[in-house]
């Protein structure tokens, strides 16, 4: 569904993006996490409200992720309300696989918004402490990209965090 979003981005509607927002930020009653964040507000007016009646798992949740990450990419508007769910979700989130995507989609969106994204850094390098080996090498990864890139410059303490990871990882940085 991202990559035809992709292609025929005329074609998307506001459905689609509550659909996987309410994939995404989904709560069931007091067994979730009470830190998750809801889906932005302002998605949620509608005169038929998108409804799930099923628990999805992780992985349903991490893939909807990207996809709605991939359709954002063609929908400033969308993406201007998506992106800081995501960079909570990110915070509040345990699971590694959900965080790599988000990760992956925040990535993607600094290409092409990146006054959009610039704010939100702090919360992308801060997974650069995260307790998953996998989710910290794909934020020192990811970031390294961008800064090759030039999609992102060596300010505050975000060169330091870098440092400290690869001293702490003892990590290799062969592209630096």
């Amino acid at each position: 569904m991202g990559e035809a979003a992709m292609l025929c981005p005329q074609k998307v509607n506001k459905r689609m993006f509550l659909m996987l927002q309410s994939l995404i930020f989904h709560q069931q009653g007091q067994e979730e996490d009470d830190s998750l964040p809801t889906v932005p507000s302002t998605q949620t007016q509608c005169s038929q409200p998108t409804t799930i009646t099923f628990t999805p798992t992780i992985r349903l949740k991490a893939l909807s992720v990207v996809t709605l990450g991939k359709m954002c990419l063609q929908h400033e508007e969308q993406a201007k309300r998506i992106i800081p769910a995501l960079s909570r979700l990110l915070s509040a989130t345990t699971h590694p696989a959900i965080k790599n995507n988000i990760l992956f989609t925040l990535t993607d969106m600094c290409v092409r918004y990146a006054t959009l994204v610039d704010p939100l850094m702090d919360r992308v390098t801060a997974c650069l402490r995260d307790p998953h080996p996998q989710v910290h090498r794909t934020a020192l990864t990811l970031l390294i990209s961008l800064l090759q890139e030039d999609y992102l410059k060596l300010k505050g303490s975000f060169f330091y965090r870098i440092l400290q990871v690869c001293r702490n990882r003892k990590l290799l940085l062969i592209s630096c």
